[in-house]
């Protein structure tokens, strides 16, 4: 996030080279019992089926974004670019998971447009198939840079990222594409995804495009969480893209969106931007806190040295959670245990 609006003001970014990443483990348990029907032929030797338990492996990110050294890094040719070995450090942490979602804060609005960073980003194509080739097959899309390039830029961004095969919410070709909510069959589970963002630096899209962009508000929320679970999904998780920058406290407002939400009935919530959720209070509800920060920003002269991250790991059985919270200058792992 750059700049702020509403309840939900942060201070301009600055040129910072961060690198952050964030892995969530969500191991989901389901006991599926079978009884036998009673029967005058039973005997002790039938066979009875066994409580099965199912594990979902989920990996967040947090930002992703490309600033103008990266494109200029990862340009092969006047009208080609190669971003995959910009990821191939930290490929690792993907591909053993059932779903790896992070948040596209860039737009791919097309080269005629003229490619950009802050504070109004156009990314070149080949970033997305990068990421798709690193093994991110989920892109949440509503935070603060969905309008930079205008309605037409979104637009296009959320045909590249389908061009790549990668599943998206936030942002939406029409009303139609709003109202299919997405939920993932994962494992067996069906799980909902939701997406909202706290603004788009003053650039919204028209009112009758409204449905365009996931706005953070309440009654929107509360809609959108009955209509998932109506829809079958078991499992809720909801991402927003809020709070202050370079803070280390959660915002009244965050706290407040967070209770809500927690009260709608979501099950897990991911935070993107430089923000901390209240993960006490999350605790005390028993549920999951994620907190993540700029995963892929501005990089050093040599972009594919990364520099830092912060790894999160969740594990929820048996309805109790456990989360280990890894920094890469600190190599042991922190424990909470709710």
């Amino acid at each position: 996030m750059d700049t702020s609006q509403g309840l939900f003001n942060s201070e301009r970014k600055k040129y910072a080279y961060v690198l952050l990443i964030v892995a969530l483990a969500v191991f989901f348990s389901v006991l599926k019992n079978t009884n036998l029907p009673a029967s005058e032929s039973s005997t002790a030797s039938d066979e009875i089926k066994k409580d099965s338990l199912i594990t979902i492996t989920l990996t967040a990110i947090g930002d992703l974004m490309c600033h103008i050294p990266q494109v200029s890094n990862a340009k092969t040719s006047d009208s080609s670019y190669d971003f995959n070995p910009s990821f191939a450090e930290i490929k690792q942490f993907f591909g053993s998971a059932d779903l790896t979602i992070g948040n596209l804060e860039t737009t791919c609005a097309g080269k005629e447009k003229g490619f950009a960073g802050y504070p109004q980003f156009n990314s070149p194509d080949e970033y997305v198939t990068a990421l798709k080739n690193a093994g991110v097959n989920f892109l949440v899309t509503a935070n603060n840079h969905s309008m930079d390039t205008d309605e037409k830029g979104l637009l296009r961004t959320i045909e590249v990222v389908r061009k790549n095969n990668i599943g998206s919410t936030g942002t939406y070709l029409n009303q139609s594409d709003r109202d299919s909510l997405r939920i993932l069959n994962l494992r067996g589970i069906q799980t909902g995804i939701l997406n909202y963002t706290y603004g788009a630096n003053g650039n919204l899209p028209a009112e009758e495009h409204k449905y365009m962009l996931n706005i953070i508000d309440t009654t929107l929320i509360e809609k959108d969480i009955n209509a998932i679970r109506k829809k079958g999904a078991e499992l809720v998780i909801v991402f927003f893209h809020f709070g202050t920058e370079y803070i280390s406290e959660p915002t009244d407002a965050q706290k407040f969106i967070v209770r809500k939400t927690i009260q709608y009935g979501a099950d897990i919530i991911l935070g993107a931007a430089l923000i901390n959720l209240d993960m006490q209070y999350l605790a005390n509800k028993g549920l999951p806190p994620g907190c993540l920060e700029k995963f892929a920003g501005e990089m050093e002269k040599d972009f594919n040295t990364w520099q830092n991250y912060t790894m999160i790991e969740l594990c929820i059985v048996g309805g109790k959670e456990r989360v280990k919270r890894h920094n890469r200058y600190r190599k042991d792992f922190i424990d909470y245990i709710y």
